[in-house]
Order: structure tokens, then C-alpha cells, then sequence
């Protein structure tokens, strides 16, 4: 009876100093992840930008990139 208490007692703490698991995540993970959910939410491709959202990117890009061909660009080009 002894041994089989000591041997209870044996298993109930190493359950006890077991962690719960959990779901271990590395980077690869988490971008499978996002893609699949953009995949879910938008589509398999991106959307095409309107003509005014593209202008928009430009003159952000000539604003913050002056030395770069940015400042030719014309919107419908």
C-alpha cells in the first residue's frame, strides 16, 4: 500500500510540474497565417489602385525620393 501511494504520489507530481502546451508559433507561422487570412478577406490578388490613389503614392514618393524619376510621372501614364 505504501509503494503504491509513493508511486501516486509520483505521478501526481509530474503532472503537476508539466506546463500546459501551447501552440508554438515561429515567423514562418505567423506570415502562413496573415496570408491566408488576406486570402480570405481580399482575394488572391491585390486590388488595382484607383487613378487618384496612385497620384497620390507619387507625390508621396517625389516629396520623400527628390533625386529618383518620380518627379516625371503624369497621372494615366
Amino acid at each position: 500500500m505504501k509503494r503504491l501511494m509513493m508511486i501516486g504520489l509520483a505521478v501526481l507530481l509530474t503532472a503537476c510540474q508539466q506546463e500546459p502546451k501551447e501552440t508554438e508559433c515561429d515567423q514562418l507561422c505567423w506570415q502562413q497565417k496573415a496570408d491566408r487570412e488576406w486570402k480570405l478577406e481580399h482575394g488572391e490578388f491585390q486590388t488595382p489602385l484607383s487613378p487618384e490613389h496612385e497620384q497620390e503614392i507619387y507625390e508621396y514618393l517625389k516629396k520623400h525620393y527628390p533625386d529618383t524619376d518620380f518627379n516625371d510621372h503624369k497621372l494615366g501614364e
